[in-house]
């Protein structure tokens, strides 16, 4: 097995961590905003997957949430190519433009949520989740995201998440 993760992108990722976009840092909190035992749980953000960098990942059923902003219409081409190698890795790749994160962030939670339960229940068919749980969504309006990149630049340097290491197919 060949492991293609590169210090450089383990320490980008870091770098990511670190400086969260407005739109990564409003999912990143309604996410935390979920309770424990939901269907969100546990997922991480910038995590270093092979030499990607996805948005959020969501582990037990290897779920890929990548937010588009202004850069990724001229990218569309590198992002199709990154979207091929994550699923040859078994992710499931979801995309959402920034503007429908702000503009419908409930709608965005439910998409997210209705994907990790077909993608949990393709993968362990017997085992029971709660989809009835109820959605909550963070009331924090867009101008306060300001502190919040902040304090997160505090509580993200004792992070200590390394990435997940996924081998390459032979």
């Amino acid at each position: 097995m060949t492991d293609c993760k590169l210090p450089a992108v383990i320490e980008y990722a870091r770098k990511n961590r670190r400086n969260p976009t407005r739109t990564e840092l409003l999912l990143r909190r309604a996410l935390d905003a979920q309770p424990r035992e939901s269907i969100f749980h546990p997922f991480t953000f910038q995590p270093a997957i092979n030499k990607y960098i996805p948005d959020f990942f969501f582990p037990k059923v290897r779920l890929v949430i990548e937010l588009d902003g202004k850069s990724h219409e001229t990218t569309q081409e590198a992002d199709a190519v990154r979207t091929a190698c994550l699923e040859a890795h078994g992710c499931a790749v979801l995309r959402f433009p920034n503007r429908r994160v702000f503009d419908d962030l409930g709608g965005v939670l439910l998409e997210i949520k209705e994907r990790i339960a077909t993608l949990f229940k393709a993968l362990k068919p017997w085992t029971p989740i709660n989809l009835n749980a109820p959605l909550v969504i963070p009331s924090a309006p867009v101008k306060d995201l300001e502190l919040a990149l902040a304090s997160m630049h505090e509580r993200v340097r004792d992070e200590s998440r390394i990435g997940i290491f996924c081998p390459l197919p032979q």
